[in-house]
C-alpha cells in the first residue's frame, strides 16, 4: 500500500459510512460526500493515482457542496443526480468488469444520474435515503478496496463473474442496512415532529 493510499482509503470509507448511514439528514453533507465520492470515482477509474485522485475528490467534495447550496431549490434534483451518477458507474465496474469504455461509463453515469435526480425530487426523503445508502455502500467498499487491495480489490473492480456476485452481495447487504438505518431515523424524527 503506498503511503498516500491509506490515508486515501480511510477518507473514502468514512465519506462512505456517512452517505450509507445518515445520507438523508443533510442536503449539503451530502453533496459535499457525494461530490467527493463521484470525482474520486471518475479520478480511479480513469487512472489516476492516489494523490491526483485525492486532490481531483477535494476538488468534487467543494463543487458538490457549492453547487447545492447554489441551486438549493433543486438540491434533490442534485443530490439524486449525484447520487445516480456514482450507483450508475458500481454498476458499470461490475457489468464490464474492467474491459468498459470510459465515455460509455460517462454517459450511463449522466443518464442515471438524471433519472434518479428527478426520482429524488418526486419522492423526496424516502428516495433520498435509499439511494444515499447505494451510494454510501458503493464508496465503502471502494474504500476497503483502496485499503486492502491485496485481498479486496474485487470489491471495487472485479475481474470476474464470481468476483462481481460477490461484491454485489456486499454492496446490496451493505445498502440494505445502510438503508434501514436512515428509514429508522427518518420514522423517529416524523413521530417526534407529530
Amino acid at each position: 500500500m503506498t503511503a498516500t493510499a491509506l490515508p486515501a482509503g480511510v477518507l473514502l470509507l468514512l465519506v462512505g459510512l456517512v452517505l450509507c448511514f445518515a445520507g438523508g439528514r443533510s442536503l449539503r453533507l451530502t453533496g459535499l460526500c457525494l461530490g467527493f465520492a463521484l470525482a474520486w470515482a471518475f479520478a480511479d477509474l480513469l487512472g489516476a493515482d492516489g494523490p491526483v485522485g485525492l486532490v481531483i475528490a477535494v476538488g468534487g467534495a467543494i463543487a458538490g457542496l457549492v453547487l447545492v447550496s447554489l441551486v438549493f431549490r433543486f438540491a434533490m434534483w442534485v443530490i439524486g443526480g449525484l447520487a445516480g451518477a456514482t450507483i450508475a458507474l458500481k454498476v458499470y465496474v461490475h457489468v464490464a468488469l474492467g474491459e468498459g469504455s470510459a465515455l460509455v461509463a460517462v454517459l450511463f453515469a449522466a443518464a442515471l444520474g438524471l433519472i434518479v435526480g428527478f426520482l429524488a425530487d418526486r419522492y423526496r426523503e424516502p428516495l433520498l435515503a435509499a439511494v444515499t445508502a447505494l451510494s454510501g455502500a458503493s464508496i465503502i467498499l471502494n474504500a476497503l478496496a483502496t485499503l486492502a487491495p491485496s485481498s479486496l480489490a474485487f470489491l471495487g473492480q472485479p475481474t470476474t463473474g464470481v468476483q462481481s456476485a460477490l461484491a454485489t452481495a456486499a454492496w446490496v447487504i451493505l445498502a440494505v442496512v445502510g438503508w434501514l438505518v436512515q428509514h429508522r431515523a427518518l420514522r423517529t424524527r416524523a413521530e417526534r415532529v407529530s
